[in-house]
């Protein structure tokens, strides 16, 4: 639920002494890249995850990362595996 996606996030947020606001954008009608620079175009950094592509589509990706960033504030790309337990 959206609800318990917040709390999880809200943990993550304080865990790494962040300040930041957390908003969930339900906007169906709007790209995943319109949403981003609408909601990020007066952020001072954006931080955001990826999952890292197969080599052979690397290149692929990067094109696409390079595109979606055009014109954003300072872009952090954050990789994880996802195994790390971050609330430990």
């Amino acid at each position: 639920s959206h609800d318990s996606d917040q709390q999880e996030l809200k943990k993550l947020v304080d865990s790494a002494r962040m300040k930041a606001r957390i908003e969930v954008i339900l906007a169906p009608q709007d790209s995943f890249n319109e949403i981003l620079h609408r909601e990020s175009e007066d952020a001072t950094a954006v931080f955001m995850g990826f999952v890292p592509p197969e080599l052979d589509q690397a290149e692929e990706f990067f094109t696409c990362i390079n595109e979606r960033l055009d014109e954003m504030p300072p872009t952090f790309l954050i990789s994880s595996s996802g195994e790390a337990d971050l609330l430990a």
